[in-house]
């Protein structure tokens, strides 16, 4: 939903169809343009192919959204380790990073608070923290600006220098964002 909403603000109940893995909108930051390009892994599993898609998508972003859900503590804990396992195929200082938390309007069932969201992205690395909400788009596009900000403020070759070296592929010049 976070994606949607980023992408063409629009709120969905369902989602989106998981055919569809990689989005791309313009964002203007400073009176430049840039075009990114969202990447959404297709599954979260521990098979051996989500497990190497996965760690393809960290070796080769520009940036990454991760994003829980406040009303899940599971997912706070996922985002966590999640950060932790792109600590071991990337440098940090290399990869613009970023903590959204989502459903911000259900405040009633929040597992999640502010302050903790807040307290993970500091002590993972002094991250930015979000809390947006998918449905009303509050601060969703803040977010997205964010990120694009600290891309376009990073200097680096237009693709990433994996720490683990990934099987050949073409290189792309495009700036991705990972969103998980």
């Amino acid at each position: 939903a976070f994606v949607l909403r980023a992408i063409n603000n629009h709120f969905s109940e369902n989602g989106f169809e998981r055919n569809s893995l990689s989005f791309r909108k313009m964002v203007s930051v400073e009176d430049e343009s840039f075009l990114l390009e969202f990447w959404i892994p297709y599954n979260r599993g521990s098979t051996e192919s989500t497990v190497e898609q996965e760690e393809m998508t960290i070796t080769h972003c520009h940036g990454a959204i991760l994003v829980y859900d406040i009303s899940s503590r599971k997912s706070l804990d996922y985002v966590a380790a999640l950060y932790r396992k792109i600590l071991l195929l990337r440098d940090p200082l290399k990869l613009p990073t970023i903590i959204v938390g989502t459903k911000k309007d259900l405040n009633v069932t929040r597992q999640v608070s502010q302050e903790e969201g807040q307290e993970i992205a500091t002590n993972l690395g002094n991250l930015i923290h979000f809390e947006v909400s998918a449905k009303t788009g509050d601060l969703v596009l803040d977010a997205v600006v964010e990120i694009t900000r600290q891309m376009k403020d990073f200097e680096y070759p237009l693709q990433p220098e994996p720490k683990v070296i990934p099987k050949k592929k073409k290189k792309k010049t495009s700036r991705t964002c990972c969103v998980y």
